[in-house]
């Protein structure tokens, strides 16, 4: 009977043993197959860590370009209106210069560019050479506002006297002409009156003195 329950024993220790290490196999199996999940985990994980870094870097990025961005655009708008307030004072200057033109010299822009000259040297030497007219202007003195009817005046004057002039070198051209044509023709008569006078000498002579 003890040896029995002594065998009875052993076959439940083999039954539990065999149990054991049944559950023990499946043990190692699942952790085998949580060891597989957790590295696979682990790798996911990485993937997203790396996948949240890059997001977080071009997030980053984004708001740096972002920023710059509304840098740049914040100074495009002070540009613009530095530009729109130059162009206002560029066309204020202009109107001013071209009232200027017309106050002082009764020439518009298209006139200038007419009289415009390529051989005048760059604009600081015509400014200099503005200031040496201007001088030399104002050595003269004040302005007579009657030499202009006075200049034409004087000019029909000369117009008048030169036209005296000419018809009197024209009246002297046609005296000398005719004194010329006297004396060239007092010369021949005297000449021919001197020959009959020569030829009347002879024939009295001979007549008077027998000849010879």
């Amino acid at each position: 009977m003890e040896q029995d329950g002594i065998e009875k024993t052993l076959r439940n220790h083999a039954a539990s043993k065999a149990d054991k290490e049944e559950k023990i196999s499946n043990l190692k199996e699942q952790a085998q197959q949580e060891q597989e999940k957790e590295a696979q985990l682990k790798e996911e994980l990485q993937q997203l860590t790396a996948l949240r870094e890059e997001k977080e870097k071009k997030q980053k990025t984004f708001f740096t370009e972002r920023e710059q961005l509304t840098e740049h655009s914040t100074y495009l708008d002070r540009e613009v209106f530095r530009l729109e307030q130059q162009i206002e004072k560029m066309k204020a200057d202009r109107e001013k210069d071209i009232a200027y033109l017309w106050e002082e010299y009764e020439l518009t822009p298209v006139a200038c560019r007419e009289l415009r000259r390529d051989d005048l040297g760059s604009l600081m030497e015509m400014k200099k050479r503005i200031g040496e007219l201007r001088h030399d202007i104002r050595q003269l003195g004040s302005v007579n506002v009657g030499a202009i009817e006075e200049y034409r005046e004087l000019s029909q004057r000369y117009e008048f006297l030169s036209a005296q002039h000419e018809d009197l070198v024209k009246s002297a051209a046609d005296l000398e002409r005719i004194i010329k044509d006297l004396d060239e023709g007092m010369r021949d008569r005297f000449k021919e009156q001197f020959s009959l006078i020569q030829t009347e000498f002879d024939r009295t002579f001979r007549d008077l003195f027998g000849g010879g």
